[in-house]
């Protein structure tokens, strides 16, 4: 899969084009809006969203963005777009 941003970083509420490489996965590229790249893994919850947990890296400027895990879903106007920056559940210490 390749995911492709038109900005330097996603956020919630950000636009991206998906391409099906035919790849199952669990990695695919991302490519941001600046010309840089990252590998991340994904996972395809359904036909309509994916999780995308993108690494940390280096956009074209040199600001450094965290590692994020996002949820991308197709929205009413048919459009991918992130949801939500997906934080996975946290155990507690009973469950420890």
């Amino acid at each position: 899969m390749r995911f492709r941003f038109s900005y330097s970083h996603a956020f919630h509420g950000a636009r991206l084009t998906i391409e099906d490489d035919g790849d199952a996965g669990p990695t695919g590229i991302v490519d941001f809006g600046d010309g840089t790249s990252a590998i991340a893994e994904y996972t395809k919850l359904s036909e309509m969203r994916f999780r995308l947990s993108i690494p940390s890296y280096r956009t074209a400027r040199g600001s450094v963005v965290k590692a994020r895990t996002w949820l991308v879903a197709k929205s009413s106007d048919h459009e991918w777009r992130v949801e939500a920056h997906h934080e996975p559940p946290t155990r507690s210490l009973a469950e420890a």
